[in-house]
């Protein structure tokens, strides 16, 4: 093991003097994770901010409950009248 870490056997390379060495990927993947690892932790870091009260879904929430009221005739003049109400930047509408 090497931190959270386990090395399979099968990775650790025996050198002709008996001394065992850790080959270059295996190091890099302990000291930086493995590619799957660092996507999920960066997909986990960015769905945690977008979900904070105040992210982009409360937001987009909040947006479509205005719009559910039947106060506009259009979700363009809904979005116009209503991003800067919330003092954020809104999605472009599609």
């Amino acid at each position: 093991m090497a931190g959270s870490s386990r090395i399979p056997l099968m990775n650790v390379n025996q050198h002709i003097d008996g001394a065992l060495s850790i080959g270059d990927d295996m190091i890099r993947h302990l000291a930086v994770g493995s590619p799957e690892w660092r996507r999920q932790t960066a997909r986990n870091a960015a769905n945690v901010r977008h979900d904070q009260p105040g992210g982009s879904r409360d937001k987009q929430q909040q947006i479509r409950d205005i719009w559910a009221t039947g106060k506009y005739s259009s979700r363009d003049r809904c979005a116009e009248e209503e991003c800067g109400a919330l003092a954020s930047r809104c999605p472009a509408s599609a």
